[in-house]
């Protein structure tokens, strides 16, 4: 079972989750502030591996290997990595599709009629939330 642990001092600040798997508690995901930056993580260390955030105002620029690439919108268009290179359809403000180039993976994301996620097509399948 986990546990989410929050801030004494800043309200709703996540600081770390801990796991108790059969009676013994470890700590999965540990996170640690900027003093510029109270509520977005500068860094976020899973099972002993830390990796750095980097972000440009609310937008999500670098997540250890990861890069993101945002629309003048602000809707994300491209994540890349090492063996990673996936961009986003956009229709207006939502993200339609997603396109991995590398190993030619299309996933279709389907909508009700109130714009709100409700499945995804992939590989021929249909799956709904």
């Amino acid at each position: 079972m986990d546990t989410y642990h929050y801030s004494s001092s800043f309200k709703d600040r996540l600081e770390n989750i801990s796991r108790n798997d059969h009676g013994v508690t470890t700590t999965v995901y540990a996170m640690t502030y900027s003093s510029d930056e109270p509520f977005r993580p500068s860094t976020i260390t899973e099972n002993g591996q830390t990796k750095n955030l980097v972000w440009h105002g609310p937008k999500l620029m670098q997540y250890g290997d990861y890069e993101y690439t945002y629309n003048e919108i602000g809707l994300r268009i491209k994540k890349t990595a090492p063996g990673l290179n996936v961009t986003y359809d956009v229709d207006d403000l939502m993200i339609i599709r997603s396109i991995d180039k590398i190993y030619d993976r299309i996933i279709d994301y389907h909508f009700d009629q109130y714009e709100q996620v409700i499945g995804f097509s992939y590989q021929g399948k249909e799956f709904l939330y």
